[in-house]
């Protein structure tokens, strides 16, 4: 823009001189040439004014382009290297790259051409305020430069943290400077011995997010043991869903062995990350992981046992769970692990009874086969708990799916733990109504419409558990 201005006023000024008209007077323009510019010249000629001009011949006017094209007929010599180098150091910093390294690189460039330029000016052509001038942007890049190359140092992590770094959060493209400013809002790192309670039942305040570094940790209700907690998962994913910091834990956390646990400050950690869509993300599928890594254990559980559960599990009662053997476990870990995760085999259990009761109606010769779809009178679905599993679970079901994956132009959040508490939401219901409502009735004339219209209801929410439970990666229990 200042070049800009810079030519226009040029321009105005050499058209001013050009079209400046005579004087009045006794004054006559001549044919007389003003040096190689081929400016018209004035004469006074001898005689009264007003008198004749005699011989006069009047030189042509040059154009303006004529002005500014010609006005160089000979150039002067070559700068000298100094500010050859000047120019060129300004050229490589015009071709920096729009990157953290490119910055470094244009403002380096920047400092060696500035520092040329002066060096020119002070040396060659002695003059000061190029100098002064190229001082001040040698020190404004160079403060510049100096910020820059400090953000690029290297951030290093202790071991422990290191580790946690690289197997949770740098899959997931977090960079070491989003990590550290997650670290800031870190508590401490605790250290439990043996036998040593982390949190005692109703009595612990949920105002922390741990994750275990080293050690294992063992959770349990009312003094039975419920799963254990490995290193790099975290103790209270849970609660970090829908559960405030004035709420206390429902379970008991103690260490099995020396064990190390990273405490994040929750309510200082929420804020800090509530600014940061990406962070948000990042924490929900972890920790939402965790909780899908829990339902993923008891799969394994049912698979060493063929997919068998025990008749007589109903929700409430105190009945073992199989037992899960890892390499290495000792004989503790084992005994803790008889009752590992016990919500989430029930899910499994009221799977593998729904799939039950339907094939049963399906293969028994007692009931008369269902009639079309259409055919179905579902208006006799009165009962309160039917109208909880339709709208609550059969046609909520759609609304879940589009909250668990949100993508925009720069992220994609997957929110796997709503999946994991819609379905357990499902399966208490139905065991619910499955306790208050005899489904299977006797086949006569006047039941069969109820039956078939509830039929229908529990295949439409079986294929509905299943989906859900195969978007998890959790194989279905086919028989208990």
């Amino acid at each position: 823009m200042l070049f800009l201005s810079a030519l226009a006023f040029g321009v105005m000024t050499g058209l001013q001189n050009v079209t400046e008209a005579p004087s009045a007077g006794s004054d006559v323009t001549s044919a007389v040439a003003d040096g190689e510019m081929g400016l018209l010249g004035t004469t006074k000629l001898p005689g009264p004014v007003g008198g004749d001009f005699v011989n006069v011949t009047l030189q042509e006017r040059p154009s303006m382009w004529d002005m500014y094209l010609n006005h160089c007929p000979k150039w002067r010599p070559v700068n000298h290297i100094f500010f050859q180098v000047a120019n060129v150091f300004f050229l490589l910093s015009f071709l920096a790259p729009h990157t953290s390294s490119g910055l470094i690189w244009l403002r380096v460039a920047l400092i060696l051409g500035c520092a040329f330029s002066g060096m020119w000016a002070w040396s060659i052509e002695c003059y000061l305020d190029a100098v002064l001038w190229n001082s001040a942007f040698i020190v404004i890049n160079f403060v510049y430069f100096s910020i820059q190359f400090y953000l690029m140092r290297p951030i290093k992590f202790h071991k422990d943290i290191e580790e946690v770094y690289v197997a949770l959060f740098k899959p997931l493209r977090v960079s070491r400077r989003q990590f550290r400013r997650v670290l800031m809002c870190m508590r401490n790192v605790r250290h439990l011995k043996c036998h040593e309670l982390y949190a005692h039942e109703k009595v612990t305040k949920v105002d922390s997010l741990s994750l275990v570094l080293s050690g294992k940790l063992v959770v349990s209700q009312n003094q039975r043991a419920l799963h254990i907690v490995f290193p790099h998962h975290f103790l209270d994913s849970p609660e970090w869903f829908g559960v405030s910091t004035d709420e206390y834990f429902q379970v008991s956390i103690m260490a099995m062995e020396e064990s190390r646990v990273l405490v994040w400050h929750r309510d200082k950690l929420k804020l800090s990350i509530m600014s940061d869509a990406f962070l948000q993300a990042v924490f929900d599928h972890i920790l939402g992981r965790d909780v899908v890594h829990k339902l993923m254990q008891v799969s394994e559980t049912m698979a060493v046992s063929n997919g068998h559960l025990p008749n007589s599990y109903e929700e409430g009662e105190d009945k073992p769970m199989l037992v899960v053997k890892k390499a290495g476990d000792g004989p503790g870990i084992t005994a803790l692990l008889n009752r590992q995760l016990q919500e989430a085999t029930f899910i499994l259990y009221n799977g593998a009874r729904l799939q039950k009761l339907l094939s049963y109606y399906n293969l028994s010769p007692t009931f008369p086969p269902l009639p079309d779809f259409e055919d179905a009178d579902f208006t006799l679905l009165t009962h309160e708990d039917e109208w909880n599993l339709v709208f609550n679970f059969i046609l909520g079901l759609p609304w879940v799916l589009n909250t668990v994956v949100q993508i925009d132009d720069k992220t994609c959040v997957f929110r796997p733990h709503s999946i994991c508490i819609f379905v357990s939401a499902m399966v208490k219901a139905f065991s619910k109504y499955y306790r208050n409502v005899k489904i299977l009735t006797a086949p006569r004339p006047h039941l069969l419409p109820v039956l078939f219209a509830r039929i229908y209801m529990l295949k439409i929410l079986n294929d509905c558990l299943k989906f859900c439970l195969k978007l998890l990666n959790i194989k279905t229990v086919r028989e208990m």
